[in-house]
């Protein structure tokens, strides 16, 4: 009946088979031996281990290679995982300093603003509360002012007078003609009857 024993185990099998004393004064001792130290005492003495040349062929061009390029792998993907996310996050800080400082600068750019226009227009409307008039130039403008819509007045109201003097003048030429071309009109007709 075969016994399910584990690699340990068949090395210290191994060990009282070929009767190799070092081993036999650590079991003594009470002195727990790693499996590479069995295996290391065990080739020292020049005894093969059976399980050595297939176990070391695998791990040697299979096991190892494997675990080093999944490993390998799984490294480069946290590296690149790592600086995109790294990159990302350093991205949405900028954008946010970049609009806290735009939202900064806009009351500085309001009130920039807000100084030119109260600059201009302030001085602006209080000249036009505050006027200080010189009289005489008043007067001489009300003056002129005056006289100009005094002249036009006149004028334009002599025009309308002659214009409608000729339409009345011209209305009673007309209107006499034909009072004289119905009495002469009247007179023939009254001869002939």
């Amino acid at each position: 009946m075969k016994k399910n024993l584990t690699y340990r185990d068949r090395l210290l099998e191994l060990a009282k088979i070929y009767k190799i004393s070092e081993i036999q004064n650590y079991i003594k001792r009470k002195k727990i031996l790693t499996t590479s130290q069995l295996e290391h005492i065990l080739k020292k003495n020049n005894i093969t281990i059976p399980n050595e040349i297939n176990v070391s062929f695998y791990k040697k061009n299979i096991s190892k290679p494997i675990s080093k390029t999944r490993v390998n792998l799984k490294n480069s993907f946290n590296d690149f995982s790592k600086n995109f996310f790294n990159l990302l996050s350093k991205a949405w800080k900028n954008v946010g300093k970049v609009s806290l400082g735009m939202l900064n600068t806009m009351p500085k750019v309001i009130n920039i603003y807000k100084s030119v226009l109260i600059n201009i227009f302030v001085p602006f409307f209080s000249n036009l509360y505050n006027q200080k008039v010189e009289v005489n130039k008043v007067n001489k403008i009300v003056t002129f002012v005056s006289v100009a819509i005094l002249i036009i007045a006149v004028g334009s109201t002599g025009y309308t007078v002659l214009k409608t003097f000729d339409k009345n003048n011209s209305l009673n030429v007309k209107k006499t003609e034909n009072i004289e071309k119905k009495v002469i009109d009247n007179k023939n007709k009254n001869i002939q009857e």
